[in-house]
């Protein structure tokens, strides 16, 4: 078995694979349901059940590197961040934001990402079953109250219209970037694209590997394999491909983490 690589995100994909027991590279290796970045130091994340609790707080550029793409990697768990489950670190955002709120020209930049977090870490806490009450979770609980007082509901709903508004037009100018970056994607000026919840497959420059947009190499021959027997409406589910397995072939092509573009399997697909 192989457990030596020279990709981080060959390893971070095994990782959540949990197909083997560790692996390593030179910044990032895994024991078993944890992941660490450089050392034990840092824990980077790990897999309990169905969740995966991913450490998100730390200030090394390569670690915050690691965060994006195992983020990316791990889609198929119910996933869960430190700073929104770490209720020390949660109190600090809200009482920061509320600080930031006195003098904000728009408000909701502050109101609607304090009650976002405060939403998320009553999932975490539900999710774990966790029924006690720290202080910083009282002191939470506490802000959040204030911040659902009767003149800031008031300015929220006033300003609801115009963030959906916001909202609608910065999707269509997401979806409009998406687009050239794929383009450019298939053009080989980028080698990674984590901006969207689905995955792009093209050919390596070389011709021997089909590869995705989150730098996962499989073999071409391997891939044929597979597109033949989707173009043959053979059932796939649990096909070997690589290191990963099939899941579902749903509106999009699920292999472990990736959930793969359609359009984009075929356009491959066809040069196989």
């Amino acid at each position: 078995m192989k457990t030596v690589y020279n990709s981080p995100s060959d390893v971070l994909h095994l990782f959540a694979e949990q197909s083997q027991d560790n692996a390593r590279c030179s910044n990032v290796f895994f024991e078993g349901t944890k992941i660490y970045s450089y050392g034990y130091h840092y824990l980077l994340a790990e897999i309990t059940g169905n969740s995966i609790l991913i450490n998100n707080s730390g200030w090394s550029v390569t670690t915050s590197k690691h965060v994006s793409k195992l983020t990316s990697a791990t889609r198929q768990y119910r996933q869960f961040f430190t700073t929104q489950t770490n209720e020390k670190l949660v109190l600090e955002t809200i009482e920061a934001n509320l600080k930031s709120l006195i003098n904000a020209r728009k408000k909701e930049k502050y109101i609607l990402p304090s009650i976002a977090l405060f939403d998320k870490l009553n999932e975490f806490r539900t999710y774990k079953g966790i029924k006690t009450k720290s202080l910083e979770y009282k002191a939470i609980c506490k802000l959040i109250k204030k911040l659902n007082s009767g003149e800031l509901s008031e300015y929220l709903k006033k300003e609801g219209d115009r963030i959906k508004k916001d909202k609608i037009k910065a999707a269509k100018k997401e979806a409009i970037e998406l687009a050239l970056q794929v383009q450019r994607f298939y053009n080989y000026e980028y080698y990674s694209l984590y901006r969207n919840s689905e995955d792009y497959v093209r050919l390596s420059l070389c011709g021997e590997f089909v590869e995705t947009s989150q730098e996962v190499k499989v073999s071409r021959k391997e891939a044929k394999v597979l597109y033949s027997l989707i173009q043959a409406g053979k059932d796939i589910k649990g096909f070997k491909i690589g290191n990963y397995t099939v899941i579902s072939i749903n509106g999009t092509l699920t292999i472990g983490c990736h959930k793969i573009n359609i359009d984009s399997m075929n356009l491959t697909g066809k040069k196989l």
